[in-house]
């Protein structure tokens, strides 16, 4: 859970905190690990394999917001794999700029 403290009591001096703001909110972290294989078609041989991860984070609403929470966590999916086919976009273009 989140948590806020506010030092400004109003009066335009700083000091202990006089209040504390708590959001409800959660940090969630969601990750995704693909490997991956380039199979040369006309002799059936792997030419390129690898692997590659994803770790996003997203905010996880209270408990009272269901589709929020849900919502939530598909955005995450969904930055996720974009990070890893990215990535193995890079080492495609990579290996077929390099000619091997």
């Amino acid at each position: 859970m989140a948590h806020a403290l506010l030092r400004n009591p109003g009066s335009g001096e700083r000091g202990r905190p006089h209040h504390r703001l708590n959001s409800g909110w959660l940090r969630r972290t969601f990750g995704i690990d693909a490997q991956y294989n380039l199979v040369e078609i006309a002799t059936n041989k792997s030419v390129l394999t690898g692997s590659t991860f994803s770790r996003v984070s997203y905010d996880m609403p209270g408990s009272y917001q269901r589709f929020a929470r849900s919502r939530a966590y598909r955005d995450a999916e969904d930055r996720a794999s974009d990070e890893i086919a990215e990535n193995i976009n890079l080492r495609l273009a990579a290996f077929f700029t390099a000619g091997t």
